[in-house]
C-alpha cells in the first residue's frame, strides 16, 4: 500500500480491515452467485431485501464491534471488517436457505447440464470481462484518490456507497 502512495497513517488501518473482511470473501462470493441465480429466475426483490437487512445488520454490528457496545469488545477498524465478514456469511446462509426451500427450484438434469454450462460461458465470460474492467477502473481510481489524501479517499467511498444505493431495484 505504501508503494501505491497511500497515506502511511492509513496503511495499518487498511491492513487490519482487509485482514478481517477477507474472512467473509467465500461467503460473499457464494452469496453473489445466489443473488444472480434469484435474479435470473425473475426474483430481484428477495436479494434486495436480504442485502438491505444485511446492510442494517452490518451497520449495527460494525458500530458495536468498533466501539465495544452491547458487551462486545472494542476492536476498532478490525471489528468493522469482522462485522462485514460475518454479515456476508449470514447473507449467504439466508440465501441458501431460501434456495433450498424454494418450490420453483428446478431439478438438475445431467443431460442438459453441459448445454447450460456452454450457454452460461457464452454469455458469462464477456460479461465477467466487462465487470472485471469496471472493478479495475474503480480500484485504480480509489488508489489514485488514496495517494492524494485520506479525505478524498473517504469522499470517494461515500460517493460509491451512494451510487450503489441509487441503483437498487425498485420496491
Amino acid at each position: 500500500l505504501l508503494s501505491l502512495g497511500i497515506d502511511a497513517h492509513a496503511v495499518p488501518y487498511a491492513r487490519d480491515f482487509f485482514r478481517a473482511v477477507t474472512l467473509g470473501a467465500p461467503g460473499a462470493c457464494a452469496a453473489m452467485a445466489l443473488v444472480q441465480h434469484r435474479q435470473g429466475t425473475g426474483d430481484a426483490r428477495t436479494p434486495m431485501f436480504v442485502t438491505l437487512v444485511g446492510n442494517m445488520l452490518n451497520a449495527g454490528l460494525g458500530y458495536c464491534l468498533i466501539y465495544g457496545r452491547l458487551g462486545l469488545p472494542a476492536l476498532g477498524v478490525h471489528g468493522g471488517g469482522l462485522a462485514t465478514a460475518l454479515v456476508q456469511s449470514i447473507n449467504f446462509a439466508v440465501l441458501l436457505c431460501l434456495l433450498l426451500r424454494d418450490r420453483r427450484r428446478t431439478p438438475v438434469r445431467l443431460a442438459y447440464l453441459s448445454k447450460a454450462i456452454g450457454e452460461v460461458l457464452r454469455v458469462g465470460l464477456p460479461t465477467g470481462a466487462q465487470f472485471m474492467g469496471e472493478i479495475l477502473a474503480f480500484c485504480t481510481f480509489s488508489v489514485l484518490l488514496g495517494s492524494i489524501s485520506a479525505a478524498e479517499s473517504a469522499a470517494n467511498q461515500i460517493a460509491i456507497a451512494t451510487i450503489r444505493a441509487s441503483f437498487l431495484p425498485g420496491l
